[in-house]
């Protein structure tokens, strides 16, 4: 069996991992709405492979409905990894971008998604097709030799709509005799954060792994997070925002924030060293059980595309 992953308009960490895993070509072309261009190539390349199964990165509705269409041509099975901006209304460009295509999952063979609580609210027509798989995990990697003199907190920051950069700014300017922020992503000057700007993965993950606490914050429910999954893999103490899709994924095994106040409170009891190993061990053994749970979802994925 043949299997191509595609993803349109940016390629998330996500579906790199995803693709490795099952040994599926990725392929992405970098476009703008409304991807002519991409779209243009993706077409050649289905039409050269000829695969049986075609995953996409299904981040906006029209994406979802143009293979909905193509697959009626060319007979593949379609499966998308439903990202939470294709389904939760964020505002008028959300609603045509989106909204208006959701219908067309239901000509989807399998509904991939990346928390529990989504099921809530995607169409009751594909619900019986939906299987959660969480982002897969990374192999750990060496962290950085660097001389600390302050508690190193470390998070992205990528200027989107949901991060919690007031709470974030608020908590470096009370902090900065004890913890030193950093963050990469996009170059920005914030006040008391030292900004990395993009760097290449494996230095991202070394710096992630080097720093005492990891922050994965969103202001939006239903929302999962490519840093939580990264931070988890590496066994570090995170502080999480405090929605109920990512407690459904960290349990216990996390400190929970709502506010700018959380997070100095959280920063500040953290620097306790016993106590922020006990949240490195409960990390660890939450590791330990969405490898198992991974190991399971990408059996029966392969199983289902005749992989192994």
């Amino acid at each position: 069996m043949k299997v191509l992953f595609l993803a349109f308009s940016s390629v998330a960490s996500r579906s790199k991992r995803l693709s490795e895993k099952l040994g599926s070509e990725l392929v992405y072309y970098k476009d703008r709405f409304p991807y002519v261009f991409s779209l243009f190539f993706s077409s050649i390349k289905i039409l050269r492979i000829n695969p049986d199964w075609l995953i996409i990165q299904a981040t906006q509705g029209f994406i979802v409905f143009i293979f909905s269409i193509l697959k009626k041509f060319l007979k593949f099975k379609l499966i998308a990894d439903l990202h939470t901006g294709l389904i939760v209304n964020t505002g008028i460009k959300s609603k045509i971008l989106n909204l208006s295509f959701i219908n067309y999952l239901k000509y989807f063979d399998l509904i991939l998604i990346h928390n529990e609580l989504i099921k809530k609210i995607i169409p009751v027509s594909i619900k019986h097709r939906s299987l959660l798989v969480y982002d897969p995990l990374l192999n750990d990697c060496e962290s950085l030799y660097l001389k600390k003199e302050k508690l190193l907190v470390f998070t992205t920051v990528m200027l989107k709509p949901d991060e919690m950069l007031d709470d974030l700014i608020e908590a470096a300017k009370h902090l900065k005799d004890e913890a030193l922020f950093i963050c990469t992503g996009k170059k920005v000057k914030l006040k008391g954060i030292k900004s990395l700007g993009y760097l290449k993965y494996n230095d991202y993950l070394r710096i992630m792994k080097t720093a005492d606490i990891v922050i994965a914050m969103t202001k939006r429910e239903y929302t999962s997070l490519s840093i939580l999954f990264e931070a988890i893999s590496l066994g570090k103490c995170l502080i999480v925002s405090n929605t109920k899709a990512l407690k459904e994924i960290c349990r216990d095994s996390v400190v929970y924030f709502k506010d700018y106040k959380d997070l100095i409170n959280n920063i500040t009891l953290l620097k306790d060293d016993k106590l922020r190993l006990s949240f490195e061990n409960k990390v660890k053994e939450l590791r330990k059980e969405l490898a198992e749970m991974e190991e399971r979802r990408i059996a029966f994925l392969k199983k289902l595309l005749r992989l192994g």
